[in-house]
């Protein structure tokens, strides 16, 4: 009775090593469960040489990230494409952790898709940064200038200069003040709040600030600003940037040559009448 169990145990082992046997001449390549890597070992033979299609070979599979955002014009990468791209504001080119902190300076961006990329200059400093220059004046040159109005160069300091890019470029703030050498501000600088979609909104009205704050070096207006900041907007001006104590549409603002406030003290002009001056957005 033992010689007949031993025969048939002897019997069921030269059966499985013959299974296996046959496997290996099939091409699969046995292995089970590795120690390693606690996955299945998917190794399979494909005309004789052995392929590994486990998970470590995953990312070589689909390829690495190669592009630089510091090796593109608008230091971004497209995370799909992995390609150059663009921002579409000095602000969110501040907020991109892989290339900042960035210094003050021009740099490219792109407002939207269907829009060229344009040379900008971006202040990353002052109040947190990431504010894009729409205006700035020069001498005693007049119109064309405005919101909507492209005029001069953004590299050029010696001429008036504003962005023209209307609503398509987005921000909520504004800062506006006067002007110190080149692109630097001087010491008269306020940040109002306005609506998203302000452009496109009050092309033939003006928008009541409620939020008005003096930024840096400046004089004491009353804490809802000076009074001539009270209102801003009339977009569609082609020959100044609308600043006023009323909402009638005039001349008072920030023209081609200098601001043009019709007070000089702190309270009513923030002392902005006849210097020349910028206008930032975020």
């Amino acid at each position: 009775m033992h010689r007949f169990f031993f025969l048939l145990l002897s019997t069921v082992l030269v059966l499985t090593m013959g299974c296996a046997v046959e496997r290996s001449g099939l091409g699969i390549v046995d292995g089970g469960v590795s120690p390693t890597d606690g996955g299945v070992d998917a190794r399979v033979e494909l005309d004789g040489a052995p392929q590994d299609f486990g998970r470590g070979d995953l990312g070589a599979d689909l390829g690495a990230a190669t592009c630089d955002p510091l090796g593109c014009d608008g230091f971004r990468c497209d995370p799909v494409l992995d390609a150059c791209s663009h921002h579409p504001s000095c602000l969110a080119l501040r907020e991109d952790n892989r290339v900042a902190p960035l210094a003050n300076g021009i740099y490219e961006i792109r407002v939207d898709e269907m829009s060229e990329p344009v040379n900008v200059y971006c202040d990353m400093v002052i109040s947190g940064g990431g504010w894009t220059l729409v205006g700035r004046t020069a001498g005693n040159i007049e119109e064309p200038f405005g919101w909507t109005t492209a005029r001069g160069s953004v590299d050029d300091d010696n001429q008036p200069y504003s962005l023209g890019l209307g609503s398509s470029l987005a921000f909520t703030e504004v800062l506006v003040g006067k002007r110190g050498r080149d692109k630097n501000w001087g010491d008269r600088t306020y940040r109002l709040t306005v609506p998203a979609d302000f452009v496109m909104l009050h092309t033939t009205s003006a928008y009541r600030t409620t939020d008005v704050t003096p930024i840096g070096r400046t004089c004491s207006p009353p804490p809802s600003g000076p009074a001539m900041l009270a209102y801003i907007g009339h977009t569609s001006a082609t020959d100044h940037f609308f600043f006023r104590d009323s909402s009638g549409l005039d001349l008072y603002g920030m023209r081609a040559g200098e601001f043009s406030v019709n007070y000089t003290d702190c309270g009513n002009g923030g002392e902005l009448q006849s210097n020349e001056g910028m206008i930032m957005v975020r």
